[in-house]
């Protein structure tokens, strides 16, 4: 069918991931590969892709390495938690190329979805296998949030955040998460001023222009579609996305 929402390609092609069967063991994981069903574009907006396939982690392993880290680079996270993402990595890494694509924005329509974590661990999944890797947290909370900056356990300089590196255009020499030397991060300290109209500006184009020469993949976190639209700002830059959804939940 055509495309619901012209103008706005974040949610094209959204479809309900088929339910794990009932056998399925806790404590194992489960994949089901669904292919890639870009939408119909609309005339006026770029055409773009969602990456679109189904992971599982059982609630046992999640909840296991919740209490041991939430982030794949820890020594002593479980080997199904890990393996999560990096079966997610080769999907994304293997559409990405095969497109010509570096962007992905990594999206969920409600809170908590895992969202962020998902960013984060995709980042150095990508890392680890050599590429050069822009981990961007354009989730320009009101309230403060740290985000990935506090996940990865990094205070980051003025100089380095996303506001003042919108002024120089300069995206090299960004603090890099322990253990990932091939991530580096650029973290947000809040937009002064109406995130909107900076996403789509010029100086936010610049950046992403200046990310393409310099590093093989750039991923985008972005704030819950429930609370703001910036996502779809952000698609804008974006080649493809990834929508995060919590099963039973979403």
């Amino acid at each position: 069918k055509g495309c619901p929402c012209p103008g706005r390609p974040l949610l094209c092609g959204i479809e309900a991931l088929p339910p794990l069967p009932e056998e399925a063991s806790p404590g194992h994981l489960s994949r089901g590969h669904i292919p890639s069903r870009p939408c119909s574009p609309s005339p006026a907006t770029p055409h773009r892709h969602m990456v679109r396939m189904g992971f599982h982690l059982s609630f046992r392993s999640a909840k296991k390495a919740a209490s041991e880290s939430l982030l794949v680079s820890n020594p002593t996270t479980s080997f199904g938690y890990a393996e999560t993402f990096r079966l997610l990595r080769t999907r994304v890494e293997y559409l990405l190329n095969k497109n010509g694509q570096k962007t992905l924005l990594i999206a969920s329509v409600a809170e908590g979805e895992g969202k962020t974590i998902t960013a984060a661990n995709l980042a150095v999944m990508l890392s680890y296998a050599g590429n050069k890797v822009l981990l961007i947290d354009g989730n320009c909370d009101t309230n403060g949030n740290p985000g990935l900056s506090k996940l990865f356990g990094i205070t980051p300089k003025d100089e380095d955040c996303l506001c003042a590196r919108l002024e120089t255009g300069n995206v090299s020499g960004l603090p890099s998460p322990e253990g990932a030397k091939h991530l580096r991060l650029l973290p947000n300290n809040d937009f002064s001023g109406d995130a909107a109209d900076i996403i789509v500006s010029e100086k936010m184009n610049k950046l992403i222009r200046a990310a393409r020469e310099q590093y093989d993949f750039i991923i985008i976190d972005t704030p819950a579609l429930c609370r703001s639209g910036l996502a779809e700002y952000y698609a804008e830059l974006s080649d493809c996305a990834v929508m995060v959804v919590r099963q039973g939940v979403a």
